[in-house]
């Protein structure tokens, strides 16, 4: 989960949408941590594109 009002989520977001458009994989690391506002949901630390 991440928050594209924030510019490291608005980053994270256009990375995503680079990738699927050139058919690329995708890896996404998690922080470990829960937001309390939506306990089942893990944020996001960081993203990583391979051809």
């Amino acid at each position: 989960m991440f928050n594209t009002a924030t510019v490291e989520g608005k980053a994270m977001y256009t990375l995503l949408l680079t990738a699927v458009s050139q058919d690329l994989t995708v890896s996404v690391y998690g922080s470990n941590t829960c937001p309390s506002y939506w306990s089942d949901s893990e944020l996001l630390n960081s993203i990583t594109i391979t051809r």
